[in-house]
């Protein structure tokens, strides 16, 4: 039995790094992150569940003091945004976060948990277990390489799970991907100097190294040969990885044991840090060459989105809007530039696209501390290990340098579960350095046998209920979302309803996803549609079955604008098929639905255009009128609203009232032009 429970806690572990990001399952509603997400939740149940068995029975595998004294840093973080997700304006999102970025707080608690048993192991067993982590994880991230070249942005080999991979390959986005890679690359470094690894290991690990840098994703070898392009997709990553280089030699000196050099470490390291800020204030600021650069390359949606977190952690300095609760804040405070033609559109974005922005909005300025003192107490745990001799000064220069790295494109992107596994895995080893190697050894504790069989049988419970809870049944929705969306027109309106069985789970953010792509699709269709009288009846029942849902699904999701924005979109799309105006009592309740959408985002103008189409067809001319005025006086310097208003003034005939809109919208515009 107890070769069995620490078989299942060592080879668990080792399992996980190596195949987390290779999972990819198409029947599954985000096919890349649902099932990685929660089946990486069910394994760290299960081995969570053997590991708090195996350190009552056994002491070799339990945490000394100094090493639990390192961990208080994130642990007060997590705890922090917690209380914030408790708090949060959708405690629910905070807890699940979206099934398409699988990031909430239960995601948090999987990936410490996953730190303390690494741990624990390496208490355990020693360096040997670090190396043979390393090898599984450094044979996974070979293994994705490859599906990264076999992509939509390389090979594009003609399977579904390649061709939709939005350049990241198994994990499925390139700045997934690309944020796991930085781990990757520096950990290729870190082995490269490891004594006890062998040869046909270092080569391996230089073919790794290779397949990764190479890829589409960095320095793109395919992308000369195909679009003259040698730099790939993921940017930030990139460069990112070029300063984590500049870290290690940087760290290199400052551990030197010359007296000059390490001196000369040191300053570097200042003079490295104020020239950051000095060069993040210049981008920030707008018309620097830094910012009109950045905006040249990858827009200025960024911009928009960091002011937006901004004015969300000024009004909520303490504890922000709740973790994963951005596109809340992002709907309060909403810019209408954003809608733009200047602008790639977004119309809404569930994230900062800055880890800190992210965190400041998510958990206030507390959260921000707490964060960047666990970032310190990084860099700290290294120091020590290094002195301690539990790695060298190149061995420590490089993790160093990944976490610099990793700190350095979290300015561009967020976290994903693989990016935080392989982060938490990274802070177990080196937590885990802090104690003296301990060898292999078996130390009994005197329990009485009724109360470890109680223990074991409350444990068993206990994964038995996490596991359905958090894992199957999450599993099972996100199977159903997609089975769902697949059927034929005339299937779906029976099965709607069943999307409100089972898991809470992509209630919120992930079925308004769905809502607003449905309402695309018949967008894209709608011409075609209205010339085929056979399929108008299909339609209609299809509409009318998901609108209930949606309607059903609103009483309790009373926080997701994009829900009821897209519920007015699909009304819209509905009454411009049949042709045929609402009855009283459906109007009025479509006219509650805009009421409480304005309610929700008072700043989005959206809501007025979808009011003032239902309006104008169900014979009210001036009350649409009126809807697209107000979605100009939000913001008289906004494009877009005019060019609605002028579209609706053009299709309904009021020439002298576009004349004059068109005189009004160039007096507030001087370069405004129709398009």
């Amino acid at each position: 039995m107890k070769s069995f429970r620490e078989s299942i806690i060592k080879y668990g572990t080792l399992l996980l790094v190596f195949v987390l990001p290779l999972l990819a399952i198409s029947s599954l509603a985000f096919p890349y992150m649902s099932i990685k997400t929660f089946l990486f939740y069910g394994i760290i149940e299960l081995i969570f569940a053997f590991w708090v068995y195996t350190i009552i029975v056994d002491k070799s595998y339990r945490l000394s003091k100094k090493q639990i004294l390192f961990f208080i840093p994130v642990v007060l973080y997590i705890i922090w945004m917690s209380i914030a997700g408790i708090l949060a304006v959708n405690p629910s999102l905070s807890f699940w976060g979206p099934m398409e970025r699988g990031t909430g707080l239960l995601t948090l608690y999987h990936t410490l948990a996953f730190s303390f048993i690494v741990v624990s192991l390496i208490n355990h067993e020693g360096k040997k277990y670090i190396n043979k982590l390393l090898k599984y994880f450094l044979f996974g991230s070979f293994i994705l390489a490859i599906s990264v070249w076999f992509g939509n942005e390389g090979f594009n080999l003609p399977y579904v799970i390649f061709q939709k991979s939005s350049g990241g390959g198994l994990v499925g986005n390139s700045s997934f991907t690309a944020a796991y890679f930085i781990f990757s690359i520096f950990f290729c470094f870190y082995f490269l100097f490891e004594k006890e690894i062998s040869k046909s290991w270092k080569i391996f690990t230089i073919i790794t190294l290779v397949t990764i840098l190479f890829s589409p994703l960095f320095i793109n070898v395919y992308g000369v040969f195909t679009n003259g392009s040698l730099l790939g997709s993921a940017r930030g990553a990139l460069l990112g990885i070029i300063v984590g280089i500049g870290a290690i030699l940087i760290s290199y000196l400052a551990l030197s044991k010359n007296k000059f050099l390490k001196v000369f470490g040191i300053i570097t390291i200042f003079i490295s840090l104020v020239t950051f800020a000095v060069g993040w204030s210049s981008l920030m600021k707008p018309d620097t060459y830094l910012h009109n650069k950045f905006v040249e390359v990858a827009s200025d949606n960024r911009f928009l989105f960091w002011n937006i977190a901004q004015e969300s952690i000024d009004e909520h300095p303490y504890l922000g809007y709740g973790p994963e609760n951005y596109m809340i804040a992002f709907r309060d405070n909403f810019d209408i530039r954003i809608l733009d033609d200047n602008h790639p559109h977004e119309a809404w974005s569930d994230k900062a696209h800055n880890i800190y922005f992210d965190t400041g909005a998510s958990g206030g300025y507390p959260a921000i501390t707490f964060y960047g003192i666990f970032l310190l107490s990084i860099f700290y745990s290294i120091y020590r290990v290094y002195k301690k001799g539990r790695i060298s000064q190149v061995q420590a220069s490089v993790i160093g340098g990944m976490i610099v790295g990793y700190i350095f494109q979290n300015l561009f992107v967020f976290d994903s579960p693989v990016s935080l596994v392989a982060l938490f895995m990274t802070i177990g080893i080196i937590y885990a350095l802090q104690i003296d190697e301990v060898k292999e050894k078996y130390i009994k504790t005197k329990i009485d046998i009724t109360l470890l069989n109680t223990i074991a049988f409350i444990l068993s419970v206990s994964f038995i209920f996490s596991f359905i809870t958090f894992s199957y049944m999450p599993l099972k929705k996100a199977r159903k979302f997609t089975e769902v969306i697949s059927l034929n027109i005339d299937k779906r309106p029976s099965e709607y309803m069943s999307l409100l069985d089972g898991s809470k789970v992509g209630n919120d953010w992930d079925a308004s996803f769905f809502a607003y792509n449905i309402y695309k699709s018949y967008v894209d269709q709608i011409k075609n549609l209205q010339k085929d009288p056979k399929i108008i009846g299909y339609v209609d029942a299809d509409l009318t079955s998901y609108l209930e849902y949606l309607n059903k699904l609103a009483e309790t999701n009373k926080t997701d604008y994009r829900l009821y924005l897209s519920m007015i979109h699909l009304y819209s799309i509905k009454i411009n098929i049949l042709n045929k105006p609402y009855s009283v009592e459906e109007f009025n309740h479509i006219l509650s639905v805009i009421d409480f959408a304005h309610s929700l985002s008072p700043k989005d103008p959206q809501v007025y255009w979808g009011a003032g189409f239902l309006k104008l067809f169900q014979g009210d001319p001036n009350g649409a009128l009126a809807e697209y005025r107000n979605a100009v006086y939000l913001d008289k310097t906004s494009n877009i609203s005019w060019v609605m208003m002028l579209k609706f003034l053009k299709n309904t005939d009021q020439q002298k009232s576009y004349d004059f809109t068109s005189s009004e919208a160039q007096k507030n515009i001087p370069d405004f032009k129709m398009e």
